[in-house]
Formats: structure tokens, C-alpha cells, sequence
């Protein structure tokens, strides 16, 4: 029997659904099954996993629920994850001989919120081909640059030596880390960048010396650990695009407009 029969065979029929969550370059997989189970070399664990209805080849968006325990979903606690997040479905039927894994649905997330008081995590998920072809806004007509740092437009590149530092974590106290000789690369090198450590992405809000405070701090402490520190823009021309990182050719705004009207007070 194929696929197809499966399907539409009531009494036969056994589906299994699998869950691919590809954060980055790390997939984490799931099932729905009682047991956890392997297909091919791939090990899903079992879960306690829900989803909204959905037609095979539905271009409908998908909502997922799992539990907030899983390790992976507690990136999304006051903080973005800072990659996207692909969501893959997938079935089978455990009697199929073949095992024929059919791709159900493939998206990306764009929303995730914490349900049923915080037990629970829900993932909204559009369709690839959706979430792609929607309208994205031109830039406006500012004075502040409009391009983030080390984006395509922008030019500066994310791995260039001059603007990634690793740097050893000596101390931590809540959301801030104190980065080894951070300070030696100018009072706010790194305001509004980035920090990076075991995957995890967390902003940049204020910096004093060595000691640069976070939005949010890391789940996983990284004290005695090499980080990834990243410099930050404010988005100003002179003090960052010209000084900082000598990139005023690829400015993405207009530093010469107008802040008063002509044409406001007159009869």
C-alpha cells in the first residue's frame, strides 16, 4: 500500500507525526507517538505534543503546543532566540512496510507565547512560501541610519576580527558579565551589540569597563567561559559609521534633513 492508502483507510491506518524544530544549525526532534522512535538514524523523543488541524498541502498556518519544559523553549523567555526557526512536520504510518515519511507542513515560526500559566508553549507557524512572500516595508526617509549592523546593506561583516572579540567572562551577577579587558576597546565598544555563548544571543544595553549588562541574562552561566562579544552601532554617522567602523559609504540614512519646517509660522 501507499502512502495515500494509509491515509484514507480508517480501520488501517496508524499515523505517527514527527516535529523538527532547526534553530541555527541544531534540530531538535519530537513525536507525538506514546515512545519515543527512530526513523532511519534520526531519534524522536516523545512528547506531550498538540497541534491545530491541518490538510496535507494546506497553505494554512499551524499552531503547536508542547511543554514549556523542553529545554530549547526557554530560549524564547524575554528574549528572541536571535535565528529563525524552521518548523517541519512529518508523518508516517507505523504498519507502512516502506515506512514512507511524508512532509505534512514546513514554516517558519513567527510567534511564540506561554499558555495554560506558563505550563505550556505555543508556536504559530506560517507556511515558507507565505511567510515569504509578504510585503516588506521600504525605508523610510530619516536622518538615523536604517540598516542593523553587519546586515547585507550594511557591509560590515559579523566575523571581522575588529568587531568580534572573544573575551573571558570573570564574573556574572544577574544580567551583567564582566568581559575580560572589554574596556580596553573604548568606553561603549560594545553598547548595543551582541553577546554570544553556548548558542545563546543576548543584547547588549549598557557598558562600564569591563562590565557590560544584558538585556536578558544567560540561561546557562558562562562564567569562566571565552565568549563571543560583538560591537555595537547606534546608528549615528560620525561617531559610529565614520569613527567607529569607517563605513559612511554605506550609510542607510539622511543625516541632512531638515529639523524645521520652512514652511510652519507663515500667513
Amino acid at each position: 500500500m501507499t502512502f495515500a492508502a494509509f491515509e484514507i483507510a480508517a480501520e488501517t491506518g496508524q499515523p505517527v507525526e514527527l516535529y523538527e524544530f532547526a534553530i541555527g544549525g541544531i534540530t531538535h526532534r519530537f513525536t507525538s507517538n506514546q515512545v519515543s522512535v527512530t526513523v532511519g538514524s534520526l531519534l524522536y523523543t516523545a512528547i506531550p505534543i498538540q497541534r491545530s488541524r491541518l490538510e496535507r498541502g494546506s497553505e494554512e498556518k499551524l499552531s503547536v503546543r508542547l511543554p514549556s519544559s523542553i529545554s530549547f523553549t526557554k530560549d524564547f523567555i524575554l528574549n528572541s532566540p536571535g535565528k529563525r526557526v524552521v518548523l517541519i512536520l512529518k508523518r508516517y504510518h507505523r504498519n507502512d512496510p516502506d515506512i514512507q515519511v511524508v512532509v505534512f507542513f514546513k514554516g517558519v515560526v513567527q510567534s511564540v507565547s506561554y499558555v495554560n500559566e506558563g505550563r505550556e508553549v505555543e508556536m504559530l507557524a506560517l507556511p515558507a512560501q507565505t511567510a515569504h512572500s509578504r510585503p516588506i516595508p521600504r525605508f523610510g526617509y530619516a536622518a538615523q541610519c536604517q540598516h542593523l549592523l553587519f546586515d547585507p546593506r550594511c557591509k560590515i561583516l559579523e566575523t571581522d576580527p575588529a568587531f568580534q572579540k572573544s573575551l573571558l567572562v570573570t564574573a556574572v551577577s544577574g544580567n551583567t558579565i564582566t568581559a575580560q579587558n572589554a574596556g580596553s576597546f573604548g568606553a561603549d565598544f560594545f553598547e548595543a551589540g551582541f553577546v554570544t555563548s553556548g548558542g545563546e544571543h543576548r543584547m547588549i544595553t549598557a557598558q562600564a569597563g569591563d562590565v557590560l549588562t544584558l538585556l536578558v541574562p544567560f540561561f546557562a552561566s558562562p562564567i569562566s567561559q571565552t565568549v563571543l562579544v560583538h560591537a555595537g552601532c547606534k546608528l549615528r554617522i560620525v561617531i559610529d559609521c565614520l569613527n567607529k567602523f569607517n563605513n559612511v559609504i554605506n550609510y542607510g540614512g539622511f543625516p541632512h534633513v531638515p529639523t524645521k519646517n520652512p514652511f510652519e509660522g507663515l500667513d
